[in-house]
């Protein structure tokens, strides 16, 4: 059997408060929704583009 990782990442490429407007939410939203995600493991390096 052979094991394999697959690599599931990716780089915003605009800051927070852009991406947050983009996605129609308040930038602190945007935020805590970042940190509940690092919180559960799924970011593991919230790198700050702000």
């Amino acid at each position: 059997m052979v094991h394999s990782k697959i690599n599931n990442t990716f780089e915003l490429s605009y800051s927070k408060s852009l991406t947050a407007a983009y996605l129609a939410m308040k930038p602190e939203s945007f935020s805590r929704a970042l940190a509940k995600l690092k919180k559960d493991g799924i970011i593991l390096d919230n790198t700050k583009k702000e």
